[in-house]
């Protein structure tokens, strides 16, 4: 009946408890009760009824037996009845019980066994026994809704239906059978959709955000399964800030950077990370060597640590549906604190070949520490002598030195010296450069004084050059006078002729008064006096009168050369 009618939920109910109560009459009437009569349960028939129904079916015993349990049964056994009683007992013979049965009388009944041997043998052809057979599980199973076999049946193959829910989802079915519908339809929530028919596959997108629901396949009026859709959270970040705390001896108030994980920044810097998530239980920071978990409080995420050179990381969002969902790639880009520059340069007084002064300029990203000035003998950097020159606390500084001041120096020896400058680098303990290295020889007395003959010699030598200059100079004089005589007006050869003389006179007279002021600051170092550095003295006094003189008249010269025309 199930197997041709496909009954509903009821109708399967009712065929399953006329069923069991069929079958349950049967086995009380002929299972139940005879057992109870076997086993004597229940009082059975009496011997009289039991004669007569032997008697039925052996003809040989008949009323015999009856007859002798009637005597039996008599109150007054007298010797002729017992008599009686032994003599029909002889008569009654011992028959087996299988004479009652005659298996021909069943012959009639074998027409009748046709009917179900033909509808297996056609089940068997036709191959639908297992189905035939089977039905039995839907009548069992009347609280499930089954439905009739279909020309085709949707086979969906999007197994996974656990889905993100700000991610899009696509669902792909397909249909097997002999028909192939043209239009198939899925149920939403009690709201239907068209698919759409790609590479014979029909798809259905589930746009974000997504929400967990029921939903099936409906094409031609055959309906699927039921499918449950179950919308998964997804870890974000929604709120995202660094805080940068720079290294204290920079002076430089500290950073917030919102809504970013790109940064540039000095070396020794602590970042700290502030986030706060959405969804999500945790958040870790990944380099190309460590994984570190941030601190987590609610919803926000807290970790610190302090940069010193370029970073590349990573920052990943987990939950219980997924891991390491998204990955955020940043970069630091670190400031290293540069090396402090140094430059200085060397003035020796000629006069004073002791004597050096040095002139500098230091110079750091973050400022200059200290200053100082490095000596030792030519040779021997063990035996060195530090000197601080200056303390400073900007980033420039010039400063300026006098050599052998604060140092301790011998006569004769030759000494090494350089300036070093130390930065306020507090991360690496300050780090240093130095300048070029110069060397001084300190003279003894001898040395100087030799050192003082050479000066005055090269001195006079130069002025005996500037000298016989002035020579020819008064010579050319001497020409231009003689070429001015004869001659009514002046070109512009000898108009220009005239200034070139003016202002090589100017500069011959300018040399010599150098000459003898330098003359003059060497015979002032002078500790001893001498007949012969007396009278140079004198002489150089009285050139200094007539220079003074010289140029007074040169300038006239020049001004009334400017005016000349004729």
């Amino acid at each position: 009946m199930e197997y041709f009618l496909w009954l509903n939920s009821t109708g399967r109910l009712i065929l399953l408890i006329v069923f069991i109560a069929v079958e349950g009459f049967l086995l009380v009437r002929f299972i139940v009760i005879p057992a109870a009569f076997l086993f004597r349960f229940r009082k059975g028939i009496t011997h009289k009824r039991a004669s007569l129904l032997i008697g039925r079916h052996f003809p040989e015993v008949d009323d015999k037996l009856y007859n002798l349990l009637d005597l039996a049964d008599h109150k007054e056994q007298t010797e002729l009845l017992l008599a009686s009683i032994e003599q029909r007992s002889g008569q009654l013979q011992p028959i087996p019980f299988s004479r009652a049965i005659d298996f021909r009388e069943n012959v009639h009944y074998a027409k009748y066994l046709l009917i179900p041997a033909l509808f297996i043998g056609l089940l068997l052809i036709t191959g639908s026994s297992g189905s035939f057979f089977g039905s039995y599980k839907r009548v069992v199973n009347f609280d499930i809704a089954y439905e009739p076999p279909a020309p085709f049946y949707f086979r969906i193959l999007s197994q996974d239906l656990r889905v993100l829910e700000n991610k899009a989802h696509t669902i792909q079915v397909i249909t097997i059978g002999e028909v192939q519908p043209e239009d198939v339809y899925i149920n939403i929530d009690g709201k239907e959709y068209l698919l759409q028919l790609q590479n014979g596959m029909f798809q259905y997108t589930f746009t974000p955000p997504l929400q967990s629901a029921v939903f099936f396949f409906k094409a031609n009026g055959i309906i699927s399964e039921k499918f449950q859709l179950e919308s998964l959270r997804a870890p974000s970040i929604y709120d995202f800030q660094l805080n940068l705390t720079y290294p204290g001896y920079l002076k430089k108030p500290n950073d917030i950077l919102k809504s970013t994980g790109n940064a540039s920044f000095p070396e020794g810097t602590k970042i700290t990370w502030e986030i706060t998530g959405k969804n999500t239980e945790q958040i870790q920071l990944i380099t190309t060597d460590t994984v570190e978990s941030f601190k987590r409080s609610g919803e926000d995420f807290l970790l610190t640590r302090t940069v010193f050179a370029d970073m590349g990381y990573e920052l990943t969002t987990s939950n219980e549906n997924i891991k390491d969902y998204e990955k955020l790639n940043y970069r630091f880009r670190v400031i290293k604190d540069a090396s402090p520059s140094i430059k200085v340069s060397q003035v020796v007084d000629s006069l004073l070949p002791n004597v050096a002064y040095y002139s500098g300029e230091a110079a750091d990203d973050y400022g200059v520490r200290v200053v100082k000035v490095v000596c030792y003998p030519e040779n021997q950097p063990e035996d060195r002598q530090l000197l601080e020159i200056a303390s400073p606390v900007s980033n420039f500084h010039q400063f300026y030195y006098t050599f052998p001041s604060g140092l301790q120096v011998k006569d004769g020896v030759r000494y090494d010296l350089y300036f070093e400058v130390t930065d306020n680098d507090a991360i690496h303990g300050g780090k240093r450069s130095r300048s070029q290295i110069f060397t001084m020889a300190v003279l003894d007395p001898d040395q100087l004084e030799s050192r003082s003959l050479k000066v005055q010699e090269s001195l006079l030598n130069q002025m005996d050059k500037s000298l016989e200059q002035f020579k020819a100079q008064k010579e050319r004089l001497q020409g231009i006078n003689e070429e001015q005589k004869e001659k009514e007006n002046l070109s512009f050869s000898d108009q220009r002729q005239i200034k070139e003389f003016l202002k090589n006179q100017q500069q011959q007279e300018q040399l010599m008064e150098k000459f003898s002021s330098r003359l003059k600051e060497n015979l002032a170092n002078k500790k001893e006096e001498s007949p012969t550095n007396e009278m140079l003295r004198e002489r150089l006094e009285r050139q200094e009168i007539n220079a003074r003189k010289n140029e007074k008249l040169l300038e006239e010269l020049s001004k009334i050369a400017e005016k000349i025309d004729k």
